[in-house]
């Protein structure tokens, strides 16, 4: 910013529209950056993918070199 420039602010909505508005669409909003477009590619749709690590050891792995 340079001196005597304002600052410039995005625009929020009101606290009562936020809770409806997905986490990806502020992100988008604020930045200008989909968290829903492959960073890579630009192409692909990022998905979510949800990782049970609570469900139990990791399986052991045999070396048949």
């Amino acid at each position: 910013m340079w001196a005597g420039m304002p600052a410039q602010v995005p625009a929020l909505a009101d606290d009562s529209t936020l809770g409806d508005v997905d986490y990806r669409d502020r992100v988008e909003a604020l930045t200008g950056i989909s968290l829903r477009v492959c960073p890579v590619c630009r192409e692909g749709q990022m998905i979510a993918i949800v990782v049970d690590l609570e469900a139990g050891p990791m399986p052991t792995i045999i070396d048949t070199s």
